[in-house]
């Protein structure tokens, strides 16, 4: 009876999932098809705009700044983890030795 209902429920959420594609592709018709007409024009101009973006902001040192910040957090996860992992290695040694 339960697999009955988990089944209901999972062609019920299909159901859902899909309506709500159709409903976001009738809402993006219009866009999605001016963007496929005007391609290169689209491409052109964000090129245009990320070297415009590049030229006049400070994105060297943001990048910098950036790169940093994820060494950093790297550095402060990497510990706990890799502990964690060793950890749970140690445990799986002992009950796989005791059995």
């Amino acid at each position: 009876m339960k697999l009955v209902e988990r089944r209901a429920r999972a062609d019920a959420a299909f159901v859902e999932v899909r309506q709500r594609e159709r409903r976001w592709s009738r809402r993006t018709e219009i866009v999605r098809a001016w963007f496929a007409r005007h391609r290169a024009s689209t491409l052109v101009g964000g090129g245009f705009a990320t070297g415009v973006a590049v030229s006049l902001l400070p994105i060297g040192s943001l990048v910098r700044a950036a790169s940093a910040f994820a060494g950093t957090l790297t550095l402060l996860v990497e510990g706990p983890l890799m502990r964690l992992i060793a950890a749970h290695r140690r445990d799986a040694r002992r009950s796989s030795s005791a059995t």
